[in-house]
């Protein structure tokens, strides 16, 4: 869940010259996608609203709120359980450290203006 909002290798430069530069048929830069990156995020913490918190931070928490939405039978979510849980057991610091940055992300208003210098 936090992979969607963080910086991470996957969005450096070299990382889009070796898998996207040669794949578009109009002129796309790097520049181009990382506005087009910051664009998405912020729409897409707009659109959430507190139920929409609440689920994503139950989650987080490994005590899902099926009664908010259920999605207890998607494979992604419970491999997203499954794989946070054993986070939480190898690494309780980083398993901390990225729930606090989830929360700061979702209610932090500076961060739905530019969520591109979010990292964690």
């Amino acid at each position: 869940m936090l992979d969607f909002f963080k910086n991470n290798k996957c969005y450096t430069k070299e990382y889009y010259d070796r898998f996207f530069k040669d794949i578009h048929f109009t002129t796309f830069s790097y520049e181009m996608y990382l506005i087009e990156r910051v664009n998405h995020l912020k729409e897409t913490l707009f659109m959430l609203n507190e139920k929409d918190k609440k689920f994503l931070l139950s989650v987080q928490y490994l005590n899902p709120q099926w009664d908010i939405y259920d999605f207890s039978k998607f494979p992604a979510v419970k491999k997203y359980l499954k794989e946070t849980e054993l986070r939480k057991k190898i690494d309780p610091s980083i398993y901390n450290k990225e729930t606090k940055s989830l929360e700061k992300i979702l209610y932090t208003d500076d961060l739905k203006r530019d969520p591109s210098g979010f990292s964690y």
